[in-house]
């Protein structure tokens, strides 16, 4: 979303007096970049927990990607 707010503040630097409607009534400030990716940054800390059906789904993958030939089923 930082990327966004970026490209929009370019589009803006460039348009000179041609700027368009949505950047004058959603005006793009670097205070408005920081705090989005400040707000991505603590919600990518957080985490996601993993379900208990990824986690049997991730252990049968990784079951049938190693060799287990000498495992009778």
């Amino acid at each position: 979303m930082s990327e966004m707010f970026k490209n929009m503040q370019e589009i803006r630097r460039l348009s000179g007096d041609n700027i368009p409607e949505f950047l004058l009534t959603h005006p793009i400030t670097t205070r408005r970049i920081t705090e989005s990716r400040e707000r991505s940054r603590v919600a990518s800390d957080e985490g996601i927990l993993d379900s208990l059906n990824f986690k049997l789904i991730k252990a049968r993958v990784k079951f049938l990607m190693t060799d287990n030939l000498g495992i009778k089923l």
